[in-house]
């Protein structure tokens, strides 16, 4: 049996103040990990054609920064588009979609994760990207950044959960695993417990 893994990347407000009730201020690291990996082959996900060049180039610079982390081709992005509007959908595609899912989706990003029967492997992953939301290739007032978004998703397929919020006295909000997404920023390059997470999810 197939096992379905669905993850979103909520706005900002939406989620910190429910997030921060579960502060662990004891533990030395801020990364966390879902229980599954990228299996020995990597998954190469297609793009919806009505994505910009730009677009589709940030997407692939995206899967590139968590490959050159882990030092082999976990993720990479097609140059063959798609049309499907069926999201998700366990047809043994990985697609990165564009679709309206308006505001009581209550996700900028969300991730449907098909695992093997043991629940450690992934078989097959799709990304939805809400287009309700306004979305830009840069930092811009009230859009998000596509760079920034999918890199995150990329970071759930591969196996990291979202980072801990505060450890200590120490924030974590600068890391791609930040549990909220933000206007007008940019989150383009892994930082340490993106880096630690990732080297604990394949070592």
């Amino acid at each position: 049996m197939v096992q379905k893994k669905r993850l979103k990347t909520v706005i900002s407000n939406l989620v910190l103040i429910v997030l921060a009730i579960v502060m662990i201020s004891s533990i030395a690291d801020a990364w966390r990990l879902e229980t599954w990996k990228i299996g020995s082959s990597s998954l190469s996900f297609r793009v919806h054609q009505d994505f910009g060049t730009d677009s589709w180039g940030h997407m692939s610079q995206a899967a590139q920064k968590w490959n050159a982390e882990a030092g082999r081709t976990l993720i990479s992005v097609s140059a063959i588009r798609h049309t499907n509007v069926n999201y998700p959908a366990k047809d043994s595609n990985n697609y990165i979609y564009r679709l309206d899912k308006g505001l009581k989706a209550d996700y900028v990003g969300q991730g449907t994760i098909y695992l093997s029967s043991d629940g450690r492997t992934v078989i097959e992953a799709d990304i939805n990207i809400n287009t309700y939301h306004d979305f830009a290739n840069s930092a811009q007032p009230n859009k998000y950044d596509v760079f920034t978004l999918v890199l995150h998703e990329f970071g759930h397929v591969v196996g990291l959960n979202h980072i801990i919020i505060k450890v200590g006295e120490t924030t974590y909000d600068t890391a791609v695993m930040w549990p909220a997404q933000e206007h007008n920023k940019e989150k383009r390059d892994l930082k340490p417990d993106d880096k630690a997470g990732l080297a604990e999810r394949y070592k």
